[in-house]
């Protein structure tokens, strides 16, 4: 049984019998089940037909996690900052769709996750006709090339435009680690991958007039500030 009480992994054991890749993970990722791969399985991922899927967000998984408190890699109990992984346009907006890690936890999906550390990687969807793959708040389709852990013990839930999408604002960060290809990013890698999302902001920003630039010069100066520092 998991935190949540009983839940389709519980019989599907049978499936997580190869001995893990990472055996040098952190403690509570070690205590994961592992798919026939030796992966990890993560706290949000769905179990089809007794299998795990680590493209399917298990929605029945969201509200526990919020409500109380829980991992969203481990499913662990949180403490201290919390940890999001984000890609850059998150890190720009600070707005995020996915509830808060582990710091460990977040850095090793950061630095393992195949999606996050292979920058051609798109997601496939073979095989998911019946499924609903979309998280809430949707997803990107390729991989932005680079992640960010960031914590901060100040996040505030709110909702999409569209009325029933769940939101994280999130806060000035305690800390942040910068990942591309499952090792640290460079500054100059993660300056142009913020430089490409601010890049998509300047059409609109030009079209809504002086106090939209106002807003975009503070959001590339407080987000390019977080970036490595030179070498």
């Amino acid at each position: 049984m998991d935190k949540t009480g009983s839940h389709p992994q519980d019989d599907a054991q049978g499936e997580a019998l190869r001995a893990p890749r990472y055996t040098d993970a952190p403690e509570r990722i070690r205590g994961l089940p592992v798919d026939h791969r030796g992966f990890p399985v993560p706290f949000f991922a769905a179990w089809i037909d007794g299998k795990p899927d680590h493209r399917v967000v298990d929605r029945a998984r969201l509200g526990p996690a919020v409500l109380k408190d829980l991992c969203w890699i481990c499913g662990e109990p949180l403490a201290g900052d919390r940890a999001y992984v984000m890609g850059p346009t998150s890190a720009f907006n600070r707005v995020t769709t996915e509830p808060a890690s582990h710091w460990d936890c977040g850095c090793f999906a950061a630095s393992a996750c195949p999606f996050l550390t292979r920058p051609r990687m798109r997601r496939s969807h073979k095989g998911l006709e019946a499924a609903e793959v979309t998280p809430p708040g949707g997803m990107a389709e390729h991989n932005p090339g680079v992640c960010v852990v960031w914590a901060t013990p100040a996040f505030r839930p709110t909702l999409h435009r569209d009325g029933k999408t769940r939101l994280y604002e999130i806060g000035d960060p305690t800390r942040v680690a910068w990942f591309r290809e499952g090792r640290p990013a460079t500054r100059a890698e993660v300056i142009e991958a913020l430089d490409e999302v601010i890049d998509t902001y300047r059409p609109r920003v030009a079209a809504a007039g002086p106090a939209a630039a106002e807003q975009l010069a503070r959001y590339t100066d407080r987000v390019l500030a977080l970036a490595p520092a030179p070498p």
